[in-house]
C-alpha cells in the first residue's frame, strides 16, 4: 500500500491548487496531480500554472507528483488535504517557472470580488502587452488574493523582412501575490 500524506493547507492557497488543476479530462490525466519540489507545490491545467511557497502548507511530502484523494475544509483560514502518489508522470513543471522575468513593465492588479476589479484589469493588461486574458483565469486568482503583481512576458521571432528587428509577442502573464507566497503563469487567448 503506497502512503498517504496528511497536509494542512492555506484556504486561499487549497482554492487556488483546485481552481489551477485540471478535472475530469481524460487527456489531461496528469494535469489532475499536484507536484511538491524544493519547498513549493505547483498545479497546471495547461493554461494556467500556479507555483505556491511552503509558508502556506505543513509539512511536505517528498519531492514529486501526488493525486489529491480528499479535501476538508476546517475553517475559513486552514484546509486538510489528505494525498498520495500519483500513478502518472507529471509534466516537467519546474522548467516553465524558471525563465520568468519579473522585470520590465509591471502591472499592479486589484482584482477585487467578482465584478469591475477583474475588469479593469483584462484592460490594464492588454493596454500595456496587447495579451488577451480570459475574465475566468483572473477569476481563479483572486480567489487567493485581491492584488498581485504582473509582468508580461514575451518571445521574440523573426521580422519578415530581412533586415527588420525582431518582433516581440507576448506569450504569458507572470503574477506574483504582493507577499511572495504564490505565482502564477496565465497564456493568452487568441482573439482572431
Amino acid at each position: 500500500m503506497e502512503k498517504v500524506y496528511t497536509l494542512s493547507i492555506s484556504t486561499p492557497a487549497a482554492r487556488l491548487l483546485e481552481k489551477t488543476r485540471c478535472k475530469n479530462e481524460k487527456s489531461r490525466q496528469a494535469f489532475e496531480s499536484i507536484y511538491f519540489s524544493a519547498g513549493f507545490v505547483y498545479a497546471t491545467n495547461g493554461r494556467l500554472a500556479v507555483k505556491i511557497a511552503d509558508s502556506e502548507y505543513s509539512a511536505a511530502p517528498p519531492d514529486g507528483p501526488y493525486e489529491i484523494i480528499s479535501t476538508k475544509k476546517e475553517n475559513k483560514n486552514f484546509t486538510t488535504l489528505i494525498i498520495g502518489p500519483a500513478g502518472l508522470e507529471y509534466p516537467n513543471i519546474l522548467n516553465i517557472f524558471e525563465p520568468l522575468k519579473s522585470e520590465g513593465q509591471q502591472l499592479l492588479l486589484e482584482l477585487g470580488k467578482k465584478g469591475t476589479g477583474l475588469s479593469a484589469a483584462m484592460y490594464k493588461i492588454y493596454q500595456a502587452s496587447k495579451m488577451a486574458v480570459l475574465y475566468d483565469y483572473l477569476l481563479v486568482f483572486a480567489a487567493y488574493g485581491l492584488n498581485w503583481n504582473a509582468w508580461p512576458q514575451y518571445i521574440s521571432r523573426k521580422a519578415a523582412a530581412p533586415e527588420a528587428p525582431p518582433i516581440k509577442e507576448p506569450a504569458s502573464l507572470y503574477i506574483k501575490s504582493l507577499d511572495g507566497s504564490a505565482e502564477g503563469i496565465i497564456l493568452p487567448f487568441n482573439m482572431n
